[in-house]
């Protein structure tokens, strides 16, 4: 492709036209490469698995994908123009806050992407925890220009991590609360946990947290191999109604009905 230029001019009663062209190669190619880019990084921000949402230096929206507009449950029409703080809680508002100010403040340096868990919530009112990660944008004159924020939808995983906590929580108290002796012990036999109740049966008999001593009925002494604690953790096979006598801090003897089960880990070792 070329730029043809066409010029009147005027000689001797007569009428010549002056062309000049310009080779337009080079712009052209420079034209469509520049077109097909925005339009594999249009592609890409529209079919994102991600929420993108930028915002300018006031922390308004400008842009989000469809993407984290659904996240939400809008429009994207209906998210522009809005501060990026009005779809957060208070706790996720003060901190985002300090992170913008924070942007703001860091003269013309560009910010390193860092993630932080944030609570959104939808148009109804449910709530959405994402990961956000962000960095500030740069105006042309180098002056802050807004933040571009990267957010994946956490929830079902930050409910899953409260409802683990919650169980370990009431796992504990039932551990601490019931009145016979619980005690887990790593692959080796040491004590890793113990409830009071064991804790006080076994306090004069445990051997540096290893298995504890104690004889059968009939007064012999429980070697290592017919411990029934020994038994689970080297063959994985629970044992049952185990009577053993252990010594207490009083000298006197308590015997117990001890029952053993293996916790085997992911990949089926006890």
């Amino acid at each position: 492709p070329a730029k043809v230029s066409l010029s009147p001019l005027r000689m001797a009663g007569q009428v010549f036209s002056i062309v000049s062209l310009r080779d337009m190669t080079q712009r052209q190619r420079a034209e469509e490469a520049l077109h097909a880019s925005s339009e594999r990084y249009r592609l890409i921000v529209q079919t994102a698995a991600e929420g993108i949402w930028m915002t300018d230096a006031d922390g308004k929206t400008t842009f989000v994908n469809p993407k984290m507009a659904h996240m939400l449950g809008y429009t994207v029409q209906e998210m522009l123009g809005r501060p990026l703080l009005d779809f957060m809680d208070r706790d996720s508002q003060l901190l985002m806050q300090r992170r913008l100010d924070s942007l703001g403040s860091a003269g013309n340096q560009p910010s390193q992407p860092d993630q932080v868990d944030f609570r959104f919530f939808r148009k109804d009112q449910s709530s959405m925890w994402g990961l956000l990660s962000s960095s500030s944008i740069q105006s042309d004159h180098g002056e802050p220009g807004g933040t571009l924020a990267m957010i994946t939808d956490i929830t079902e995983r930050r409910q899953a991590s409260i409802a683990l906590s919650n169980s370990s929580q009431r796992m504990a108290s039932v551990f601490g609360a019931v009145t016979n002796g619980l005690v887990v012990q790593n692959s080796d036999g040491h004590i890793l946990e113990s409830n009071a109740a064991a804790e006080r049966m076994l306090a004069a008999s445990r051997a540096g947290g290893s298995l504890w001593q104690a004889i059968r009925e009939d007064g012999s002494t429980f070697e290592q191999h017919s411990h029934p604690v020994h038994i689970t953790l080297s063959t994985g096979q629970a044992m049952r109604d185990v009577v053993m006598g252990v010594q207490q801090l009083d000298g006197n003897l308590c015997w117990l009905s001890v029952n053993t089960e293996a916790i085997r880990d992911e990949y089926g070792k006890v």
